[in-house]
């Protein structure tokens, strides 16, 4: 290891401060609320990460989705339905997933484990399995536990467990892979996607893998993975050089032999949760300590979290928010709830998707692209536009999709009502305490740090200060006291603050 290298996974020299606190809370969570601050300040870096890593010491009780509960005779497939039966059954396995959908981002903003979620969210992104073309809600969730069970496991384990995953057999087709017509869907996505990354296997080796796989099904009644010993191809294989009657399980094995594997997962985890184009032996190294943990992720973790390049000026307050990110972020910091309303549910789950990142619902077998790509003209305003709505209290018509329109396009009543029930603006007081405002000086100085974690150049902050002493029936407002001009005036350059580029990122 040279010593460049060496110094950037040196442990943090420090100083433990709000900056290096916050970045730690806004990368293995989704924000950094002022009480976590000063926890992590109080209790210092080594408590703090160990508190973060070991999350299961914390406990968590979070109830099923509707689709976990449903019976088996509910999945079974609709023969000899009529056409009214089975069009009522495919508007309950809708309604099902929806309610899956907002399960999830509602156990993100209440989980008392960031990371566990934030983790299970990377792989979400990395075993990327969508709704469109599995259509059971059940076996999406199935897989969503399967990787929150192993988000800070085994590596290699959750890779096995997802080769045998229903919602995966399904998304890559391996319910159709037979030894008279092996289906290759799957054995190339694992080493591409997964596993190693182009250049790091041969097409020959994508043959025999899929060969290997052949079997590997789904039982359609049980909703569980089965092997098919008729369909498997129990010929001599040769994959990565080696022979034998190899299964899926064996080529896993051989899989995690290759050095590539663990770089292939080091360099994705650390761009991440710490910046992209990390240096090449950076990377080499974080994957020696991978190996030599047999691909346990925890020491990964710990010392990529722990590290002086994650506290580095290239890896704080670089990354763009995901629309999850900043979606539940902003939820966290404003003290907002969700509500249960369907209409709020579709409302949520419509500003994500036009943002470009619909939980359960990945754009393909990559995943999301992230960083630069989640932003463009559209998706800035429309995030922009959602600042508004979580400020002001009433959402812009372009947030709403076309379930909530009428076919000339304007707004349904019975939406306008429903919004019209829970437009209420932002409540000033559970986020701060009055006494730490004051002049507008330190109104700006307070909020720019609680909302970016960062004070702004001059000439921001005298635009923000000259928007708060803007009176229109002359004077200065008092923003200490209760004062409903006021705070109409914090609202506003609230909003301000969440529609700048520095908001966009943490």
């Amino acid at each position: 290891m040279s010593e460049a290298v060496s110094e950037l996974l040196a442990p943090f020299p420090g100083p433990w401060d709000e900056r290096a606190a916050a970045h730690l809370l806004n990368r293995t969570g989704f924000s950094a609320q002022p009480e976590e601050i000063q926890r992590l300040l109080k209790d210092g870096p080594d408590v703090s990460l160990q508190r973060i890593l070991d999350y299961e010491s914390t406990p968590e009780e979070w109830p099923k989705p509707e689709c976990a509960l449903m019976a088996d005779e509910d999945f079974v497939p609709r023969k000899g339905l009529t056409e009214e039966e089975k069009k009522a059954k495919l508007k309950e396995v809708r309604e099902k997933m929806m309610d899956l959908e907002m399960w999830w981002p509602r156990r993100m903003l209440s989980t008392t484990r960031p990371l566990q979620e934030k983790l299970t969210l990377f792989w979400h992104g990395h075993f990327a399995t969508a709704r469109d073309k599995v259509k059971n809600p059940y076996l999406m969730w199935l897989q969503n536990e399967t990787l929150r069970r192993h988000a800070r496991g085994n590596f290699r384990q959750m890779v096995l467990e997802i080769s045998q995953d229903p919602a995966m057999i399904l998304w890559l087709d391996n319910n159709s892979n037979h030894k008279e017509h092996p289906n290759e869907n799957y054995a190339r996505e694992l080493m591409e996607l997964f596993t190693l990354g182009e250049g790091n296997y041969t097409e020959q080796d994508i043959k025999e893998s899929a060969r290997a796989f052949t079997g590997w099904g789904y039982n359609r009644r049980e909703m569980s993975f089965e092997f098919q010993p008729r369909q498997h191809d129990n010929g001599p294989k040769t994959f990565m050089g080696r022979e034998g009657n190899w299964d899926g399980a064996d080529i896993v094995k051989t899989i995690f032999d290759q050095p590539a594997c663990a770089r292939f997962i080091v360099r994705k985890l650390w761009s991440f949760f710490a910046y992209e184009n990390a240096e090449d032996e950076l990377v080499e190294s974080l994957a020696q300590l991978l190996r030599d943990a047999h691909y346990e992720l925890r020491p990964l973790l710990w010392k990529m979290f722990s590290c002086r390049a994650f506290y580095s000026d290239r890896a704080v307050r670089t990354q763009i928010k995901s629309p999850i990110q900043l979606v539940i972020g902003s939820f966290h910091l404003l003290k907002k709830d969700f509500h249960e309303t369907e209409q709020f549910a579709k409302l949520i789950l419509n500003v994500l998707r036009l943002m470009g990142q619909e939980p359960f619902n990945p754009p393909n077998v990559k995943g999301w692209d992230g960083g630069l790509t989640w932003v463009n003209t559209a998706s800035l305003l429309l995030r922009y536009n959602f600042a508004s709505y979580l400020v002001h209290g009433v959402p812009p018509e372009m947030m709403l999709g076309k379930k909530q329109r009428m076919p000339n396009g304007e707004v349904k009543p019975e939406v306008l009502r429903m919004l019209q029930q829970h437009s209420e603006p932002l409540k000033i007081d559970p986020i701060c305490h009055r006494d730490q405002l004051g002049t507008s000086i330190q109104t700006v100085k307070f909020f720019c740090n609680y909302l970016w974690n960062d004070q702004p150049d001059d000439e921001t902050f005298r635009q923000f200060v000259s928007y708060l002493d803007t009176n229109e029936i002359g004077g200065s407002y008092q923003f200490r006291p209760a004062n409903p001009n006021a705070d109409q005036k914090i609202r506003g350059v609230i909003h301000l603050m969440m529609s700048t580029p520095q908001y966009q990122v943490c």
